[in-house]
């Protein structure tokens, strides 16, 4: 599974010193927070002791930034060059198996080698198979491809195959990386949106966006940008702006030899309009994906099982070129062929016999009714021949839930500025929900918890005098909370070293530094607890029960560190399941609501209600996900159980996974349920 694995290479060779300056962060940090409440014990004025807080707080930042902006060492990028082509493999290699699907059934694609410019990569021969694909990319000088072909032909397939093949065959090189163009904000320069996709391959905080600047600067990294042809959804040239913007920033990407490496993938009609308007790809050889011939067809179909007889009237069909009925699409791209196939070829479970004859088809004298029929009748498909679960869930509660995913995607809730994105993030997910109900939400859970602490912290002096230092730090954090609850943005998800890298043998190691550091917080919890409540009742249970939790915080930290010290030296790994970077914040807002009570009982008010609003401070895109959830849930939008629905759906192939991000299992898929939001009904 991509993600599963450690590299070998040892550490880059700053990171003993990031380590150290984080270490100093942390302990400026931890003196800047305890500067205000030592100050009042102090009896120092109010202004000196705000001073020495920021003071603090500012060093710990300087001494951080100071290590970030050194520069890059050149054993220290052939580490993330190396790092980075070990991510990139375990990820592709898992989308390749998504996208065959069980049994890993390819097809040998077929292309042609497009006439080329003047000044363009020549490539050598006519026509080629997917299996040659590679020899041919290799050969080029400048090595520039763009690979085009009609909705569905396998664009993908080819770039993948493509880039694995670069990957086994010079290790040493450029890091072949896919990139989806619609994640391009335009007014970025092209340079700079590359240097931040280099960096969110690799889990949060791993990789400085200065090493990621170095490595595109210096060309390790092979640019595979997927999509130009949907940066525009629905715009014909001359309006396809964002992808001549992007075809402009692609001819002047450059190194020292001319133009650089990099490759193009595009749907046929779109990269010819562009074309026809003066805007290509310069310096690049051209191969389009031929349609599927008769001899492919009755593979793919004998791969997957396929009674050719069933199938016969289509295939004669098939023979004659010269037809122009809609069915001869059908069996011309690998898509609609898996459409055909995925819906005719189903059994009934009870019986063993097929309810549907593929000859139904030929009653369709309409591409796009053709098209329409076959989408429709997928997704119902997918859901009764789910591989471990086919009767989880209702096929028109799948085909509505999905609708919701895609229309967020297409939407102006999307977060892009421009056009539509392809990956659905569950942390930017919220939208889809309501964007005033969820944030009318979050500020409202937000408030009730700010106003229990206040509560409990005032409650807690009674007639004594307050004290102003720990009131303003208080009253600082709070306002902090709310202000950052109303706002309508999806940060990025805090992601802390110990999820970051989680491999078997770390857990191990993990297990026994809890296991050291649980048993002396709680012996420190229980002589401490004893002696503070040796006159009460019931003085000793509350020891036992706060010497538990004191071994749990103790254990925990001690985790944290360890895992902490251990990333660099274990090697960096990415994140293999998309609602990971939401685990911890999701725990951290639990937890300031699970914990108070015991917490009030054990420590007093006032850290109590520190503890919560630091716990909820902390967690702002766990706390708003678990209120888009019931929001999506109480508006019958999304299940209650969306991270296990999505997780079913990647099973059944009705989306697959990139990284930390789901994508449906085609564009084409996509835009057709923002289109048909309802369900269809039966009879379809």
């Amino acid at each position: 599974m991509a993600g599963d694995y450690v590299t070998n290479t040892p550490h880059p060779p700053a990171a003993p010193r990031r380590s150290l300056a984080r270490s100093v962060e942390v302990a400026l940090g931890i003196c800047a927070v305890a500067a205000l409440p030592l100050g009042n014990l102090l009896g120092l004025p109010l202004g000196w002791s705000i001073l020495a807080a920021l003071s603090l707080a500012g060093a710990g930042l300087a001494v951080t930034r100071s290590a970030q902006r050194q520069a890059p060492q050149p054993g220290q990028s052939d580490y993330w060059v190396s790092a980075l082509a070990a991510e990139v493999t375990a990820m592709e290699t898992a989308q390749r198996a998504q996208l065959t699907g069980e049994g890993a059934h390819r097809i040998n694609l077929s292309y042609r080698v497009m006439r080329a410019g003047r000044d363009d990569a020549s490539a050598t021969g006519a026509h080629g198979r997917l299996t040659a694909v590679l020899r041919l990319y290799r050969a080029l000088s400048p090595q520039r491809l763009v690979i085009t072909g009609a909705p569905g032909s396998g664009k993908t397939a080819v770039a993948t195959e493509l880039l694995l093949g670069l990957l086994d065959a010079d290790p040493d090189g450029p890091v072949p990386l896919r990139i989806s163009l619609t994640s391009w904000d335009t007014t970025t320069p092209f340079e700079e949106w590359l240097a931040q996709e280099v960096r969110s391959q690799l889990p949060p905080k791993v990789l400085s966006l200065r090493t990621a600047h170095e490595l595109v600067r210096r060309r390790r990294i092979l640019p595979v940008l997927d999509g130009l042809d949907e940066m525009d959804t629905g715009l014909a040239a001359p309006l396809r702006l964002r992808a001549a913007m992007a075809v402009e920033a692609i001819n002047r990407y450059q190194d020292a030899r001319g133009l650089a490496a990099l490759i193009v993938t595009c749907r046929s009609d779109a990269y010819a309009e562009l074309a026809a308007a003066g805007i290509r790809v310069r310096g690049a050889a051209h191969i389009t994906l031929e349609s599927l011939t008769l001899a492919q067809a009755r593979v793919y179909l004998k791969s997957r099982g396929a009674d050719l007889r069933r199938w016969e009237p289509l295939l004669r069909l098939r023979r004659r070129p010269e037809s122009k009925q809609p069915l001869f699409s059908v069996l011309s791209t690998p898509w609609l062929l898996n459409l055909a196939l995925t819906a005719y070829e189903e059994r009934d479970p009870r019986t063993l016999a097929h309810p549907r004859d593929p000859s139904e088809l030929l009653r369709f004298s309409d591409a796009n009714a053709l098209r329409d029929h076959l989408l429709a009748m997928y997704v119902p498909a997918l859901t009764r021949q789910h591989p471990s679960a086919p009767g989880r869930y209702d096929a028109r509660d799948v085909h509505r839930w999905l609708s919701v995913l895609s229309l967020h995607l297409h939407g102006p809730t999307s977060g892009g500025k421009d056009g539509h994105r392809s990956d659905i993030l569950l942390h930017e997910l919220w939208p889809s929900a309501g964007q005033r109900l969820v944030r009318s939400a979050d500020l409202i859970l937000t408030a009730s918890h700010a106003a229990v602490a206040i509560w409990l912290y005032f409650r807690a002096f009674g007639d004594q005098m307050i004290p102003y230092s720990t009131t303003f730090a208080l009253l600082v954090l709070t306002m902090g909370l709310l202000v950052r609850s109303a706002r309508n943005v999806s940060p990025a998800p805090l992601v802390p070293p110990k999820i970051r890298s989680w491999s078997r043998a770390t857990r191990r190691m993990s297990r026994k530094a809890f296991a050291r550091g649980a048993p002396l917080g709680a012996t420190l919890g229980f002589v401490y607890l004893s002696w503070k409540y040796a006159a009460y009742e019931y003085g000793l249970l509350i020891s036992v029960v706060g010497a538990a939790w004191w071994g749990v915080v103790f254990g925990a930290v001690g985790t944290w560190l360890w895992g902490a010290q251990q990333q660099e030296s274990e090697g960096q790994r990415r994140l293999t399941d998309p609602w990971k970077p939401l685990v911890f914040e999701t725990v951290l807002v639990l937890t300031g609501s699970m914990l108070a009570s015991p917490a009030l009982v054990l420590f007093g008010g006032v850290t109590t209600a520190f503890f919560i609003v630091l716990c909820q401070l902390g967690s702002p895109v766990g706390r708003r996900f678990l209120v888009f959830l019931f929001c999506a849930w109480a508006r019958r939008r999304l299940p209650a159980e969306l991270v296990v629905f999505l997780q079913w759906a990647r099973a059944g192939g009705m989306l697959r996974q990139s990284g930390v991000a789901y994508r449906f299992r085609h564009q084409e898929l996509q835009e057709w349920l923002a289109r048909h939001p309802l369900p269809p009904d039966k009879g379809a």
